[in-house]
């Protein structure tokens, strides 16, 4: 489908993954790494605490230097 500002979104309802595949072409902006989506992950704080992600092999789970998260502090 198409958003409020035009750009193409991708939904899976029934939670299989998403995969794009061809040549897109450079004016896309994806990445090479970033053609494979397999879920997202929600943390919803019910308390005034913090969320601490930790451990090891987290670049992997998109939380390296320089991935592309989505982030929002409310």
């Amino acid at each position: 489908s198409i958003d409020a500002n035009g750009q193409l979104l991708l939904t899976s309802r029934e939670g299989r993954g998403i995969k794009i595949d061809g040549n897109i072409g450079g004016g896309a902006f994806i990445n090479a790494n970033m053609k494979e989506n397999y879920g997202r992950l929600s943390l919803v704080k019910n308390d005034g605490k913090d969320i601490l992600v930790s451990g090891t092999g987290l670049t992997a789970a998109g939380f390296g230097a320089n991935s592309f998260i989505s982030q929002a502090s409310i």
